[in-house]
Parts: C-alpha cells; structure tokens; sequence
C-alpha cells in the first residue's frame, strides 16, 4: 500500500456491466477481464482507500469491502455539471473532508 495518508478514492467506469463512457467495457472483455465494478476495485485494491459505485451495483458492496476498500454507494452516473458538483460533495462529505 502507498504510503500516502490522504484518501484516495475511485469512482468506476463500470456501471450495471457497461462502461458510461468510452471503451473501458470493450477493453475489458477483449482482456477477459469481468466488465464490473469489482474488476476495478481489484484492479485499484493496492492504491485505493475507497470506491464509488453506482446504486445497480450495490450487491458488490461487500466483496469489496472485503478488499480493505470503503465502499459508497450511490447515484455515480455524471450526466451533467449538476451532477458532477453533487457527486463531488457527496465524496468530500463521505471522506469527511
């Protein structure tokens, strides 16, 4: 693990098994990789403090907790500026910045 103490958080690309933008999914599958939020938190397991998912993928929750991760679930999908504003204050409360 870095040695790093500040939180370093990902929200993933993956979203009900298909990326939200972008081909992450396509990537993946050609890789054989699992096209879900949990390939990415194992992916990130070692330089991550948390993740984001998205509320379809809440049954994930678990496992990755189980990888040292904190886990939020959430409404991930940034469609517009609104959401990426209200995205970002939910992480910054959640990490209780």
């Amino acid at each position: 693990m870095l040695q790093c103490k500040a939180p370093r958080v990902v929200i993933s690309p993956i979203i009900g098994g298909e990326a939200v933008k972008g081909p992450a999914a396509k990537l993946m599958r050609e890789l054989n990789i699992e096209v879900s939020p949990s390939s990415i938190a194992r992916h990130y397991a070692e330089l991550a403090t948390a993740i984001v998912i998205d509320n379809v993928d809440a049954d994930l929750r678990r496992p990755m907790e189980r990888l040292g991760l904190n886990v939020l679930v959430t409404d991930a999908l940034m469609r517009d500026r609104q959401d990426r504003v209200r995205l970002a204050a939910e992480i910054v409360k959640w990490m209780g910045a």
